[in-house]
């Protein structure tokens, strides 16, 4: 089951200066552990008005245990554009399955130079940082960044509990993909970990389809994988 839930973490970067935004879109996944389809995944993003931006990932079980479990995960992440960068104003996750259900939020406060994060029900107040990103929103400036011809490493300040963290990623150059969408151009990009325990994450964005992730691939330390793979764009 804890494979199934691996998918926020591929979902689980510094924007280019004066980037824009990337535009709204609908897109869906199937979601696959070890190869064999168990979910499907809707990610969207929009515009909100006032300058800010929705970020949402619902995803369901539909094989396997996650469907036996009725797994359903949603993570939402609100974002404003500050000097053409990317910063989380709030974040929220809420997972169920079976009976049990986890919920996480972040809350930035730009003006108070504050930010609130909750994990359950305790409480943790990490240090303000501009242009902080949660987890959930890294993939974005991503995108942001590829469309603007952005190369070699990427880092991105990432509230995790009571401090900040730093996520690295390397471009690692142009492949041709095959999806549901046909043979696709693509950028790869992977985490770089400073300790791994043999974890790797990497994503493959379409360069034809606006930079919006196409395959999302987590290996985990012992072998196990977990996959989402493009099915449709609107």
């Amino acid at each position: 089951m804890r494979h199934f839930l691996l998918f926020a973490a591929l979902l689980a970067c510094a924007s280019l200066a004066q980037a824009a935004a990337p535009a709204a879109y609908t897109a869906q996944y199937e979601v696959r552990r070890n190869g064999e389809a168990m979910g499907t995944a809707t990610v969207s993003f929009s515009a909100r008005g006032g300058g800010s931006y929705e970020l949402r990932t619902h995803t369901v079980g539909t094989g396997g245990l996650a469907a036996l479990a009725g797994a359903d995960i949603e993570e939402k992440s609100l974002l404003a554009w500050r000097d053409g960068r990317p910063e989380t104003q709030s974040y929220s996750y809420r997972q169920k399955v079976a009976w049990k259900t986890k919920q996480r939020s972040i809350v930035v406060d730009a003006d108070a130079r504050r930010i609130d994060s909750r994990d359950g029900d305790k409480s943790y107040s990490p240090p303000y940082e501009a242009g902080v990103l949660d987890r959930h929103a890294v993939n974005v400036a991503l995108m942001q960044d590829l469309a603007s011809g952005a190369s070699g490493d990427r880092a991105f300040r990432v509230p995790q509990r009571d401090r900040i963290d730093t996520q690295r990623y390397r471009v690692m150059g142009r492949e041709t993909l095959q999806t549901a969408l046909g043979a696709q151009q693509t950028v790869r990009v992977e985490r770089i970990r400073d300790s791994a325990d043999g974890r790797k994450t990497t994503v493959w964005f379409g360069s034809g389809q606006r930079f919006i992730p196409l395959r999302m691939l987590q290996t985990e330390s012992d072998g196990e994988t977990v996959e989402m793979r493009i099915v449709s764009i609107l």
